[in-house]
Formats: C-alpha cells, structure tokens, sequence
C-alpha cells in the first residue's frame, strides 16, 4: 500500500508538471516531473513504460525552451523503451518515433535513427513586390511567391504533456476539475495497474483548433480527380507536428464500446492509431491518404463520443489542414471555423487553443485574398495570448509574425518591420543566439527591407539567416532553398540576373532533392529561373520553366487555383515580350477569369492582371482601350493599398506613357508626377523605381521641345541606374539613348553620338546580335553620322540594320522601308559628290540585294 501511494505521488506532481507546463512555467514543471521521474525509476528498478512517459514529458518541456538537442536525448530515451516493452505498431512507439522525426527533421540531421518525413513547414517566402517597369513590360506582382498569398510564420506546436491521472470519459458538460493534493485518496482508491496500462496519446498533431461534426463525413469528397500523388502538392507554412503527451490514466470506457476484433484494438485505440498513420502521412505530404485515417479516427469516435465533444475537434482541424494544402480553401475554412465554435462552447473565450484556431481561420481568409477578415482574426489570437502570456512568451512572437504578414500585403511595411522585430527579440531572449527560428526572423525582416528597396541590408540579413541555417543543419534542407530564394529576389531587383539565376538554380536542386520532381514548391522555383531568363529577353527558355511551372500546378490544384492563373500570366507576360499580343492576351483572360472566381472584387491580383491587358492594348496602339484598363487597375490598387503602394505609381506611369503617345503631355505630367512622389515616399533616395519617373517625365518635356528639363531629367535618371544597376544593364542603356536623342535635337552631335555607341555596346552584351534593339540604336547612330556627313560610316551602320530588319519582319514593314530609304538617300549623295549627277539612281531592291550579298 506505501508502494502504491509512492507512485501515486509521481503522478500527482507529473499532473502539476502540466499545470505549470501550460502556464509556460517551464522551469517548475521541468522540476516536477524530473521528481517525478526519480520517484519511478526507485519504484521500478528498470525500464518501465511508466519512466518512459516521464522522459518523453521531460524532453517535450525541453522542446518548448527551444532546447531541440537536449530534448532528442530524452525522447530517444523514450523509444528505446517503448521498443524493448511493447509490441511493434504500438501507439507510443508511433508517437515518439513522430516526435524524434519533426526534430531531427527540424535539424536537418538526415542521417540519425531512422528516414525522416519531409517537414511541411516552410520558412516564409518573401518576395519583393515587382520593380516598377517600363510601360510595355507590366509583370504580375507575384514573382515568387506565394509570397504574397501564402501564410507566413505558423507557430511552431509542441504537443501537451503526459496525464498520469485517473480519468474518466466526462460529458461534455462537466469540465474536470483541477487535480490537486485534496483529490489524492480518492485517486488512490481507483487500484490503477501501471505496469498494464497503456499510453492513451492524443493525435500526434498538436492542432488546438477543433471541428465537430455535424455530418457523416465522406472521404470521397476529398478526393481529387487528378491522379498524381499528394507527394507533388504543395506544403504550405504548416506548423510542425508533434504527438501529444502519452496518457498513462486508465480511462473509464462507456459500456456500449464495441472493440475492434479485427485489430484486436477498441474505438480509443482505433482512434490514436488511426490519427498517428494520418499525422505521418500528413508529415509526408500524402494529404489524401491522410484524410482516409483521419475520417476513420472520426468514425471510432463518434462510436463513444457524444455529438460536438471537444475531442473530436482535434481530428477536424487535421482534416481542414488536409484540405487547406490541396488548395481547397472552403472546405478547410468551414472545419476550422466549426472548431471554433465547439471551443467557445467548451472553453472560455480566451483559451489558449482558439487563439491557434483563430491562427488557422486567419491563414486561409490571407490566401483567398480576404486581408482585413484575417487580421482581424490574427489580432483577436494576440489579445488573446496577450491575456494568457507573459509579453515575451514565443506564442506571442508567433501573433506579431502574422499579423506582420498582412500589413506586409497592404504594403505597411514599416509597420511590418516593426512586428517582426518584436518578434525577433523575443526570440533572442528565449532562445540561444544560433537557434533556427532566429534565422526565419533574419529572413522576415530582410524580406520587408528589400520590399523598401533597402537591397544592401536586404541582402545581409538573408546571408545572416544562410550562415545560421549552415550551423545548425547537416545538409541543406528547404530552408536553405528559401534563403537562396530571398537572395536571389534581390539580386535579380539589382539587375545581376546571372547571379539571381544561380541562386535559384541552387534553391532548385535543394527542393528536388528534398521533395517530388512535380512538387508545387519546385514549380515557384522554375518561375523564379524563368523571371530572370526573360529580363534577359531569352524567351524561349523562359517559356519553358514557365509552361513547366504550369504543368505541375494544373496537376497538383483545382484548375481555378490562384497559382494556375499565375502559371498562365507569366506565360502571357512572355508572349507579349515577343510581340505574340494575341497568344497573350487570351493567357491573360483566362487568368483573369480565374482571378475574379478565385478573389474577392477588388483584389490587387485582379488590377495586375488588368494592366497587363491594358499594355497588350497599348503595344496595339489602342490607347483608349488601354487608358480604360489602367483606369480600372488604378481604382482597384488605390483602394486596395491605404498606405500608398508602387503598383498605384506603376499604373500612373502607365495612364501618364499612353497619355504622352495622345499628345496629351499636360495630364500625362501630372500622371507621372505623382508616381515621382509615392516613389520617393516609399523607396530610399537613389532607388531605380525613382530613374524611371525621371525618365518618363523626361521623356514628355522631350516631347513639348523643352529639351534643357527634358536633359536634366534624363541625366538625373542616368546617375541613379548607373549607381544602382551593373554597367552593362539594359536600363542603363535606355538611359543613354535618350539623353543620347535630347543632344542631338540641342544639336551637340558629338556627345549624343558618344551617348548612343555607349548605349550600343551594353546593348550587344545584353540581347542576340540579331535583335531588333541593336538594329533600331544603330540606325539612332547612321542619323548622327548622316547628319555630320560621314556617309560612310552612316552607311555601314544602316546596312547592319538592315540585315537585322529583314531577318525579324517582312519585306513590307516600315523599320525595313525607311532604313532602304536611308541607304537610297546615301548613295544618291554619293554619287552627286563624285560628279555622276547624270546617272540613274539605283534602285532600292537593287541596292539592297548589292550590299546585302557582299555582307554576307
């Protein structure tokens, strides 16, 4: 009987251990259950399962310190005795190899063990919102990824401790009461057999966000009619998953239990075994899989559970989570809002676990577009943690991430940066100085610096965050990638696409080794290779990452998925490079179709989409066309963004370059005027996006013959793309091209000669020698040299222009009629000089195939 009580005693301060563990008091419930754990290993003299709780208790509180190494020990530990003592399969067995697995995977350390499941979280992916562009080449804003739509910074979930207490089933409307010493001879009289009983886990998801049932459900009706496997879809920002402490309490099964006799296991037991196999499937992105054992583990519980018990919430939650990383956002949203509900009705308003339910609620209203309901939702979680924890507590770093995010999209970026700086000094103070969740901050707040153009400090934050990463991890994992990812963003704002590339060929490699080859994760990455081979006007290997990119959403969503629509702008954008305007346009449309299903009216995506029609509109010459598609995107980003955002400048860029092409360069002014202001609102002094309203309202004083503001302007433009870009970057020559026609119009031939051969030589570095660029800068070059009587040299430089003309239009096009006509009026002049007067012109045809012929 004093042996009995003893351990009895081990339970009671193992039940404290939670309290305390629950209330974040780490160190204390670490105390009681290390008494715990003596208490046992006196009592049993050897292994005993009993002891292994107690470890696994002990090495779960560790992992909520963020002490990762320390808290492997235990859990390995754990297992070694749950393997030596019961049966292969067994619950625990399952629960704590779960545990070792999100660890190690959280390491990185491949090797250990036994093979890991790929983890679903993901670091954040911040993609800088796109560089304000030239007219004709309006991209969609979201360049990488779902940057943008996807949720950032899930909370990363340890699972609750081991009860070691009597329980019994309760209704659902008598709350157990606290365990205290008071209860202890009451506890005693139950005779609880330790060395029979059996670990009770909950799910080993910790999902505190809860969905009764309120129907049968129907696994069918997840299925998707695709055939690829759930391997190849997309995990999105999930939280780690840990198993929830193993229950040793005997509990009191209502009589009407029916045991499995098949498996040889009851509904308790079908239902932990059925929700491990669904949490490791889960783990390795088999989300379909993991629904069928999720709806058996419902099935078994609702056999001994009233209707809306609490419990069955957790399994709900999964199965949102399921539906949420397929891309079925409805059906994800209403399980987690019906968990939701049964938790108001079981908890107070305040609890711990609908602040995470508010979190996931929050996450999937972001991805539909919905910003200002999700941050509602992620600041009715704060005050709640705020309530609950101490204001340095990591959940609370977890609140200012989300929220972070959304003021992020609203293009608040101050205010962003200022949450995820909260964030990252809770994190400093709680965890050690290398610990990897530090390193996710690193990468959030370069992220917003690189959206305020600040790429220099950008760009060593993310190194800051790669070096963290290559201390704690073995190999590179998908973190890795994503940092990778981030540093190319930058570089390829800067102009260095070379650069950018390798860097997105090394995030690539990185996720083609971690996941499937049809991942949606490695479909970001081909449109982050394609991005920079069409800045470098290489299009037909743009398409190609791009079309493969497509061909992995299509399979891996429902064909009105947002990021399916992505697939087919970028596809669009590059066709209108090409000067396909029809191809792209019917790109472009249906995007839009599914942008306007998929977002509510008004969403930024819906304007991008509408410029883009607008530029295809504008390349025809259509400008009031083109004038009413700007107008519509304008109204969508002006409301859209409060705090003033560069997709409002970029699209008074657009009204004010078509405004300019109808002669209208009054209003045209005032359009690019005020994209001059937000930029130098938004962006630091010496910003490309600031170089190119110089340039455009350059441009329009060019066009009023107001040549001395036109040169001051464009010179402006030329000093900041010079400082910001590499020599040889197409803007830079863009630049000089200008200045390049405003000298010569002032009549200074020289310089405007020497601006536009500067120009030149970038141009044959950056495009094919055959492109219509060059052609159109050397027939710039042949006019100078025309005009300064050096027909020679004016007419080589039209007869290499020529060449290009012909070789991309036909015989009939007005670049190849006036360079011949050029060429014409040379040799005329030619030949008048030399006294041959008399003679009959040459004909152009004739002229034409001469020098063609001895070219070649």
């Amino acid at each position: 009987k004093k042996q009995e009580r003893t351990i009895h005693f081990a339970h009671v301060l193992n039940n404290i251990g939670i309290i305390s563990s629950d209330q974040n008091k780490f160190d204390e419930a670490l105390g009681y259950y290390q008494q715990a754990l003596k208490i046992k290993q006196d009592f049993y003299q050897g292994d005993h399962v009993d002891i292994a709780r107690s470890l696994t208790n002990i090495g779960i509180t560790l992992g909520d310190q963020g002490k990762r190494d320390e808290s492997l020990g235990f859990h390995q530990r754990a297992l070694k005795i749950y393997e030596k003592l019961l049966p292969a399969g067994h619950i625990d067995i399952i629960s704590s190899r779960s545990i070792i697995t999100e660890i190690l995977t959280h390491h990185e350390k491949y090797a250990e063990q036994f093979p890991r499941s790929p983890s679903p979280q993901r670091t954040n992916h911040h993609i800088p919102p796109t560089e304000p562009f030239d007219i004709t080449s309006s991209r969609s804003s979201r360049s990488g990824t779902l940057e943008e739509r996807r949720k950032e910074n899930e909370p990363f979930h340890f699972p609750q401790r081991a009860s070691t207490s009597i329980q019994r089933i309760r209704s659902p409307d008598r709350p157990d009461l606290p365990f205290s010493c008071s209860h202890m001879g009451e506890t005693m009289g139950h005779g609880e057999q330790h060395a029979e009983s059996l670990p009770r886990p909950r799910s080993p998801q910790r999902t505190n966000h809860h969905i009764p049932p309120t129907e049968p459900f129907d696994i069918t009706s997840s299925r998707s009619s695709r055939s690829d496997t759930l391997e190849e879809r997309r995990k999105e920002n999930e939280p780690f998953h840990f198993p929830q402490r193993a229950s040793t309490s005997t509990q009191t099964i209502p009589s009407s239990e029916q045991h499995d006799v098949r498996s040889g296991r009851g509904p308790t037991d079908t239902i932990d075994y059925s929700n491990a196999q669904a949490d490791a499937l889960y783990n390795k992105g088999k989300y379909e899989e993991a629904l069928e054992h999720y709806a058996q583990a419902l099935q078994a519980h609702e056999k001994i559970y009233p209707h809306d018990h609490l419990n069955a919430a957790k399994i709900f939650d999964n199965i949102g989570k399921s539906f949420k990383n397929q891309g079925m956002y409805n059906q994800a949203l209403m399980y987690h809002e019906r968990a939701l509900q049964v938790q108001y009705r079981f908890h107070p308003c305040d609890h711990i676990d609908s602040a995470e339910t508010l979190d996931n609620i929050g996450h999937i209203l972001s991805v539909q577009g919905h910003y200002h309901e999700a941050l509602d939702r992620y600041y009715q979680a704060h005050t709640i943690r705020g309530k609950l924890c101490s204001a340095e507590d990591i959940c609370v770093s977890v609140s200012l991430d989300n929220i972070a995010s959304i003021r992020r999209i609203e293009g608040n970026y101050d205010g962003a940066l200022c949450c995820f700086q909260q964030a990252l000094e809770i994190r400093q103070k709680i965890y050690r100085q290398d610990h990897i969740d530090i390193a996710k901050s690193f990468n959030n707040i370069g992220s917003i610096l690189a959206n305020q153009g600040k790429y220099d400090a950008a760009f060593d934050y993310h190194q800051k965050a790669l070096q963290m990463q290559e201390k704690l991890c073995v190999v590179e994992s998908v973190s890795f990638a994503e940092t990778w990812n981030n540093m190319g963003h930058i570089l390829s704002k800067q102009g260095k696409y070379d650069k950018a590339r390798e860097n997105y060929q090394r995030s690539c490699e990185i996720l083609m080794n971690y996941y499937s080859s049809g991942h949606v994760c490695i479909a970001q990455s081909l449109d982050n290779i394609g991005n920079t081979l069409q800045s470098q006007r290489q299009y037909d290997k743009a398409l190609e990452n791009y079309q493969r990119a497509y061909e992995i959403r299509n399979k891996c969503y429902p064909p009105n998925h947002c990021d399916v629509a992505e697939s087919l702008t970028n596809i669009g954008n590059t066709l209108s490079d090409q000067e396909k305007y029809h191809e792209a346009e019917n790109y472009y449309k249906q995007a839009l179709i599914i942008y306007e299903s998929f977002y509510p009216p008004g969403h930024e995506t819906i304007a991008t989409c509408l410029n883009c029609i607008g530029n295809i509109r504008f390349s025809q010459s259509m400008y009031d066309e083109a004038l009413e598609y700007y107008h519509r995107a304008l109204q969508i980003y002006e409301k859209f963004y409060p705090f003033g955002h560069v997709k409002i400048a970029t699209s008074l860029n657009n009204i004010g370059n078509t405004l300019t092409y109808q002669t209208k360069y009054d209003e045209a002014l005032g359009q690019c005027e005020r994209a001059l202001n937000i930029y130098k609102k938004l962006y630091p002094a010496g910003h490309s996006a600031i170089a190119l309203s110089l340039n455009t309202i350059g441009n329009i004083h060019h066009k009023q013959e107001k040549y001395d503001k036109a040169f001051q302007y464009c010179q402006q433009a030329l000093r900041i793309r010079e400082a910001f870009y590499p020599d040889d970057h197409l803007y830079v020559a863009q630049s000089l091209q200008n200045i390049g026609t405003i000298l010569t119009d002032f009549g200074n031939c020289d310089e405007a000669l020497y601006s536009h051969r500067r120009a030149l030589a970038i141009l044959e570095r950056v495009f094919p020698p055959s492109h219509i660029k060059i052609a159109r800068c050397r027939c710039h070059i042949g006019d100078i040299l025309n005009e300064q009587e050096k027909l020679d040299e004016a007419l080589h430089e039209f007869r290499q222009a020529l060449t290009i003309f012909e070789q991309i239009h036909s015989t009939s096009n007005v670049d190849v009629a006036n360079t011949r006509r050029k060429i014409d009026n040379i040799l005329n002049r030619q030949w008048n000089h030399n006294g041959t007067a008399g003679q009959p012109c040459r004909t152009t045809e004739h002229i034409d195939g001469r020098f063609r012929s001895s070219e070649i």
